[in-house]
């Protein structure tokens, strides 16, 4: 239980009188919003921090640390600069995998990278160590294999 918080409730209906009046109660808080996730050094395409207005193909190392979801959106990710600039809530579209040359990634929609939506506000990460750094292939929803 190290993520509960011992809470007094005094003021609700089942706990005015009686023996549970003033009792504390535990409460389990969840991540709300926001996760962290393992590290994943990436580059992103400049034209995300200039409003997609300069900047077109280029990139720039970044670190990708964290997500957030919103019910009904897109999961959209955390990233710090090699400045140590942090921009919140970017698109998957926005990364590239480092060390390739974005003139040879395909752009593809948010819809193609990303198949459904947040169902909560309450994100979870999990790590599996036995699939950390394995490499795989999936087909896309323009039914073409690819690998990853």
């Amino acid at each position: 239980m190290e993520n509960a918080v011992k809470l007094k409730i005094p003021n609700k209906v089942d706990y005015e009188s009686g023996d549970n009046w003033g009792r504390n109660k535990w409460i389990i808080i969840m991540a709300y919003l926001n996760a962290n996730i393992p590290p994943i050094y990436a580059q992103i395409r400049k034209e995300y921090l200039y409003d997609n207005k300069k900047h077109h193909g280029e990139v720039e190392d970044c670190i990708v640390f964290g997500i957030s979801c919103i019910t009904g959106r897109a999961i959209l990710w955390h990233a710090i600069m090699e400045n140590g600039a942090v921009f919140y809530r970017l698109p998957i579209t926005a990364f590239i995998q480092r060390g390739y040359e974005p003139s040879t990634v395909p752009i593809k929609r948010l819809d193609e990278l990303e198949l459904w939506n947040s169902f909560s506000y309450y994100p979870a990460v999990t790590t599996y160590d036995i699939l950390s750094g394995q490499h795989g292939k999936y087909i896309g929803k323009d039914k073409e294999m690819a690998s990853w």
